[in-house]
């Protein structure tokens, strides 16, 4: 269909017209905090997701029956870190609830686990060692082992290493396995903190 050239301009002048009649408007909803607290509302229930910890893996830095909240996003978007903490399912039994474990090692890398001790090597050469004490390190490690991480593993480990299954029982973990990143326990309330 053609169209004749005034009906043309008529219509983008009513286009041109109705933008500047809507901008002021956006604007002026740009600088409303409601507007900022419905789409952060928004993004909170689109990206977080509320889970119980079960059993003593994590102690002392969560409890059994600590609620947290966890946002999703980190893993999809590959913002994983090392002593990140990451919520998935139990790979060897997926009806199990979820699991809450401590990224160790990152793609790439090579986890040794002593007793006392756990070092990465890093694919330059490198090594980083974590001694008991440290959140990476700790004591009770368990028996001895080394593992190469792939270009999508993560090996995990619960913070109380003596009473938990992880990496060294398991293998890796992968980010397409991930649920999420606790962000905030929030429950019980005399132990809230942002994670």
């Amino acid at each position: 269909m053609i169209f004749p050239p005034d009906s043309v301009s008529k219509t983008m002048g009513t286009i041109v017209l109705s933008l500047k009649q809507w901008c002021p408007l956006f604007l002026w909803f740009l600088r409303q905090p409601v507007f900022w607290a419905v789409i952060f509302s928004l993004a909170l229930v689109s990206y977080t997701e509320s889970h119980v910890v079960e059993g003593p893996s994590m102690e002392p830095t969560l409890g059994s029956g600590d609620r947290m909240l966890v946002e999703t996003l980190t893993p999809h978007l590959g913002l994983l870190s090392r002593g990140q903490l990451i919520v998935f399912r139990d790979p060897r039994d997926p009806k199990h609830p979820v699991v809450v474990k401590r990224i160790i090692g990152l793609p790439g890398e090579t986890v040794v686990v002593h007793r006392d001790s756990v070092t990465i090597r890093h694919a330059d050469g490198r090594e980083e060692r974590f001694e008991k004490g440290s959140v990476l390190g700790r004591k009770d490690n368990g028996d001895d082992k080394t593992m190469l991480m792939g270009p999508h593993d993560y090996f995990l480990m619960g913070d109380n290493r003596a009473d938990s299954r992880d990496s060294r029982d398991y293998g890796t973990i992968q980010s397409s396995e991930m649920l999420g990143r606790p962000v905030l326990r929030y429950s019980p309330q005399n132990r809230a903190v942002s994670l």
